[in-house]
């Protein structure tokens, strides 16, 4: 919640799919158990929304809902700030191919392996965001395994 802080939003809500990550934040605040696709706030209720390490997991479908969740759930004005992967990440083309750019990953050993994550490329980032009035986009990687994998995120800010 330092982060929150730092930013001085008076109030913050955590939202994650997993129980387990929603008992731990608890700690920190309020938070509860929901899927990106639903959020259980009404309209227009938050000056911002911070979603990291979330909008990827799940079908193309899932993510332009989700995209239309964040905008829902945004006051006029109000910005988001989300992560996706890129099409150049290591990850990408690790399992079996369900869909353009959507995998179920194949990776023994790896959290995420018997996930679901799709990978969007530049003009499938302004598709999917381009439901806010303002969009900017940029691209972060880092590389592990000695070089040998990129982690390639797009890093999306939106204002409604």
């Amino acid at each position: 919640m330092k982060l929150a802080r730092e930013l001085e939003f008076e109030e913050v809500d955590g939202i994650d799919a997993s129980s387990t990550a929603v008992a731990a934040a608890s700690a920190f605040g309020s938070a509860g158990v929901a899927e990106m696709t639903k959020l259980p706030h009404g309209d227009s209720t938050f000056d911002a929304v911070i979603s990291t390490g979330v909008v990827y997991y799940g079908a193309l479908a899932d993510l332009e809902r989700a995209a239309w969740e964040i905008r829902r759930v945004l006051k006029p004005d109000g910005w988001g700030f989300i992560t996706t992967k890129s099409t150049r990440d290591w990850r990408r083309g690790s399992g079996d191919q369900i869909a353009e750019e959507t995998f179920v990953l194949r990776i023994p050993g790896e959290p995420e392996d018997g996930m679901t994550l799709t990978f969007l490329s530049a003009a499938e980032v302004g598709r999917v965001f381009g439901v806010f009035r303002d969009l900017r986009v940029e691209l972060a990687e880092h590389t592990t395994m000695n070089r040998l994998r990129v982690n390639s995120d797009w890093l999306v800010t939106v204002w409604k």
